[in-house]
């Protein structure tokens, strides 16, 4: 049973990790204006070949920024850098280009230059996560292709993510209901449990202000019991001891309070 219960923990734990990764892979892809399946794939990508996702992801937002930088001001730097190395910006409707296709040009400007310049020219556009830089190297057509392999092989699709933020939505509601539940119980529980513990705080002081006579009582009362059972316990048998030692052992609990309230 408690194997079960640690697997299907372990199911849950893996379903909400997995929920929150391609929550933030959907917010990514949906500020970069990208289907979150080319975003997964990149970062598919950039993971085999020893980098991470996020990183992935950071470069693309850094060449959407760069794009949009050189778009908003013609005579900008970026604008510059992207003018020396030929690169449009725009697509065949004359509407900007998105980051992943950004990308796929740079690399193909890039191809034909030395390592030393290619690698200059690439971090001057704003790439500068040496994995990214890795990937562009390889030429658009390789990166198209490991890209689509990705594809092929499996990546976050929109109805995935769209569940995803069901999945979020619902147990963050729940979160919410248990919290207010908790609330609720806390509210209705706190002020009977504080007036048990003003109500022990109460004979704990007045023990402390009359301990002659609290010790004074416990005390007569294990002499009392003392005297009642001595004379029993001298002709008991061994086995009427067995059955007298729960009486002994509360005399001992009362003296031992007796002790306790003197000594405080």
């Amino acid at each position: 049973m408690v194997g079960i219960g640690l697997t299907v923990g372990g199911i849950a734990s893996f379903i909400q990790t997995t929920a929150e990764e391609v929550n933030t892979l959907s917010q990514s892809a949906e500020a970069l204006e990208l289907p979150v399946e080319d975003v997964d794939a990149f970062g598919k990508v950039i993971t085999s070949m020893g980098g991470d996702a996020q990183g992935a992801r950071d470069s693309l937002m850094d060449m959407s920024e760069s794009i949009g930088e050189a778009l908003q001001d013609t005579s900008s730097g970026k604008a510059d850098v992207f003018k020396s190395l030929n690169i449009s910006l725009k697509d065949m409707k004359g509407e900007s280009i998105g980051a992943m296709e950004g990308i796929y040009r740079l690399s193909d400007a890039v191809q034909g230059m030395s390592k030393e310049e290619a690698i200059f020219r690439i971090k001057e556009v704003g790439i500068t996560d040496n994995k990214i830089v890795e990937s562009i190297l390889k030429g658009r057509k390789e990166l198209e292709a490991l890209t689509k392999k990705q594809k092929e092989n499996g990546v976050v699709t929109k109805e995935l993510a769209l569940q995803s933020q069901k999945y979020k939505e619902v147990t963050g509601g729940l979160k919410t209901v248990f919290s207010s539940v908790m609330m609720s119980i806390m509210n209705s529980a706190l002020p009977a449990l504080t007036k048990v513990l003003s109500w022990v705080q109460t004979f704990v002081k007045f023990c402390q202000e009359n301990k002659n006579i609290v010790v004074g009582f416990f005390t007569a009362v294990a002499t009392i019991l003392m005297g009642k059972y001595i004379h029993a316990m001298k002709l008991a048998s061994i086995s009427t001891w067995t059955t007298l030692f729960p009486i002994i052992a509360i005399i001992a609990v009362i003296a031992l309070l007796a002790a306790a309230f003197a000594i405080v």
